[in-house]
């Protein structure tokens, strides 16, 4: 996984841009293009994809760092959950991202705050019951285990994929990030897609 389990004292996060590689590119047939030379339309085409999912996925991972971060600080909780899920969801282009949390007494996960279609209904009838079970939302948070889901109704997830998400949103892929500091879940995080797919590109 991209994204670690956060089951450890955060730590600070270095927001220092990285450095460019000046390696020169090799070209398909052994010859070096130096990188002042602009390069093919299909080497760039390749190059800005990786560099497409390379930012992408730097997203997703500095807002769960900011957040484990700020946990630990004087803060909103509030706004600062609604700032990250709207930063995922635009980044992204998800269909719908939600916030779940944990309940006091710990029986309990249900979702808090959202974007998305249909999103405000969503919420409402999006929760479940902690405990022992197999299904992807139970091991999430209870095993610090983060899923990618690219297709809901595949032979090998099929099954773990609860009743209570099938009748809620049944989206044919989504994610599951659950949100632990000091060993401990605060919740997770939601977000599907309308078609079949990585959630993440």
């Amino acid at each position: 996984h991209f994204v670690r389990n956060l089951t450890s004292e955060p730590e600070a996060y270095d927001k220092t841009p990285p450095v460019l590689n000046t390696t020169p590119i090799v070209g398909p047939k052994g010859q070096e293009i130096a990188p002042e030379i602009e390069p093919t339309s299909e080497e760039n085409e390749v190059s800005h994809d990786v560099l497409y999912k390379d930012e992408t996925r730097s997203i997703l991972m500095d807002g769960v760092q900011d957040i484990t971060n700020t946990m630990v600080e004087d803060f909103q909780l509030n706004d600062l959950i609604l700032m990250i899920l709207e930063t995922m969801f635009r980044g992204f282009c998800f269909n719908c991202i939600m916030f779940c949390m944990m309940d006091p007494k710990r029986t309990r996960v249900q979702a808090r705050f959202g974007f998305g279609k249909d999103v405000d209904k969503l919420i409402e009838n999006f929760g479940f019951r902690v405990q022992k079970s197999s299904d992807l939302f139970n091991v999430a948070v209870s095993q610090a285990q983060d899923f990618l889901i690219d297709d809901s109704n595949a032979p090998t997830i099929k099954a773990q994929v609860p009743e209570w998400y099938r009748k809620t949103v049944n989206a044919p892929s989504f994610l599951i990030y659950p949100i632990f500091v000091d060993k401990v879940c605060l919740g997770l995080f939601y977000a599907d897609k309308e078609n079949e797919g990585p959630p993440i590109p």
